[in-house]
């Protein structure tokens, strides 16, 4: 049943999906008052459409479909005739039809006679071959079969289009992990058997996720078509696993490492995201991404969790941005000083989509005249580490400082201690050259 559990009314074979029963007999219990489950399934009624017995002619012996007044066509024919107005008082003394050889209809569960020996149906069910298109009648006798039941068909897409959804259905039901309702794998078919490939490998990751959804929803999980973009990229990563192999032989070589697919990382047991990645793509440089892979890789074979290492991903994304966006200088080799305090914040913000749009939350930025935008961060910077640093003592003409009155022996008691300013020498310079004379101190704008 893919996941389904069965319906528990005897006889009925359909996958369960309200109140634990098919939505056939769940609606038939909420009509009749939503009685207690297990009085509902002493008593569940008739057998559900598709498998019921059609209704027949009134005639005693006459087994064709009921064609109207209870009766069948040919019978009704002689009833018109008769004058009778009660048809079933005249059904109850009529004779059977001449001739005893009779055909059954096709259907192996349906008792009646087919209308003349050239049609393999009776009345009812030739009408529904005639609605369906007159199709093969083998197919239609499926058709009829599991009508009303959870079914895939794999009839109509490519060879191996068809052997690699089968295996990819296969995996998920050994899996028993998430269920896979039949209409959502025949929808998942019927696209790929639109886009006319014939393999699911033919396409990208990303092409497949944007046939499947191409207005890309990025609402709450758990929409139809969000399950359906999960499983035609749950198969294409089936087959796709299934022609490569997985382990480190693998996926090292990749830009996008499927977690997945490595065995014994240590993952949190409260957030164990076995379909988690690992995205070396977007690191622009190709020198940073190759230092990246072997130190993201030593961290997972030493034991680091896995949120842990990628918490150190989106740090060295964020690194990659800056590299870019301070210009051709940060190429190896070339040293170059990075304003202070700019490299510790790049691990706080993982570079989310929304959070690459719209930025940060942060101050207006700092301008002040006469000096560039560019030599900001550097200004900044350097009137940190001035504001911190303790100024030098000015120089004394002659004895200790003036200090507290048990110090000063010559100060008479209550007398108030003298107040020194200290006074700096014409030719000391500021310890910063940038900051202008007049300027005491640096204060953000709010």
């Amino acid at each position: 049943m893919l996941g389904w559990k069965r319906c528990p009314v005897p006889g009925c074979d359909r996958a369960a999906h309200e109140q634990g029963m098919c939505t056939g007999h769940a609606q038939r219990w909420r009509r009749i008052g939503r009685p207690q489950i297990a009085v509902f399934l002493a008593d569940p009624g008739p057998p559900l459409r598709g498998l019921a017995e059609l209704t027949h002619c009134t005639v005693p012996d006459c087994r064709f479909g009921a064609s109207g007044k209870g009766l069948c066509a040919r019978h009704r024919d002689k009833w018109s005739r008769s004058g009778s107005t009660d048809p079933a008082a005249w059904a109850a003394l009529a004779p059977p039809l001449p001739g005893t050889d009779r055909a059954e209809c096709a259907l192996p569960w349906c008792t009646l006679w087919s209308e003349n020996l050239a049609n393999a149906f009776c009345k009812s069910h030739y009408i529904r071959w005639r609605q369906h298109g007159d199709p093969p009648i083998e197919d239609f006798i499926v058709e009829c079969r599991s009508f009303g039941r959870p079914r895939v068909d794999f009839r109509a897409p490519a060879p191996q289009l068809k052997l690699e959804f089968q295996y990819a259905v296969q995996a998920r039901r050994d899996e028993q992990t998430v269920t896979a309702p039949a209409r959502l794998i025949q929808a998942a078919i019927l696209r790929a058997q639109h886009e006319k490939v014939a393999s699911l490998l033919d396409y990208s990751t990303e092409r497949w996720q944007r046939i499947a959804d191409p207005y890309q929803h990025r609402g709450a999980s758990g929409g139809y078509g969000k399950r359906l973009v999960a499983f035609l990229l749950y198969a294409r990563d089936t087959v796709e696993t299934l022609r490569d192999g997985a382990g480190w032989e693998v996926e090292y070589a990749r830009d996008v490492w499927r977690l997945g697919k490595l065995a014994g990382l240590n993952r949190s047991a409260s957030r164990p995201c076995p379909r988690s990645e690992l995205r070396f793509d977007r690191i622009a440089q190709p020198w940073l991404r190759v230092l990246a892979k072997r130190w993201i890789r030593l961290r997972l074979s030493s034991g680091r969790n896995v949120n842990t290492v990628t918490g150190d991903m989106h740090a060295l994304t964020r690194f990659s941005e800056f590299l870019s966006a301070v210009g051709p200088d940060s190429r190896p080799g070339r040293r170059r000083a990075a304003p202070a305090g700019a490299l510790p914040g790049l691990a706080h913000r993982p570079p989310g989509r929304a959070q690459r749009e719209r930025g940060p939350r942060q101050r207006p930025a700092l301008v002040l005249p006469g000096h560039p935008p560019a030599r900001l961060g550097h200004l900044a910077a350097d009137q940190c580490r001035v504001l911190h640093r303790r100024r030098p003592p000015a120089p004394h003409a002659a004895g200790p400082p003036p200090g507290r009155a048990h110090h000063d022996p010559g100060r008479a008691a209550g007398e108030p201690r003298p107040v020194v300013r200290s006074v700096r020498p014409a030719d000391h310079p500021h310890p910063d050259p940038l900051r202008p004379s007049g300027l005491r101190r640096l204060h953000h704008p709010v």
